[in-house]
């Protein structure tokens, strides 16, 4: 299973796996983690 991206837009980017869908903020996504 991979994790695919959806779409990138004003810096956020969807990825999704057929199990779960993730929004991912590229600007803060260091802090987040």
């Amino acid at each position: 299973m991979s994790r695919k991206s959806f779409c990138e837009k004003d810096g956020i980017v969807i990825t999704y796996t057929d199990n779960d869908v993730c929004f991912e903020d590229s600007q803060t996504a260091e802090a987040i983690l």
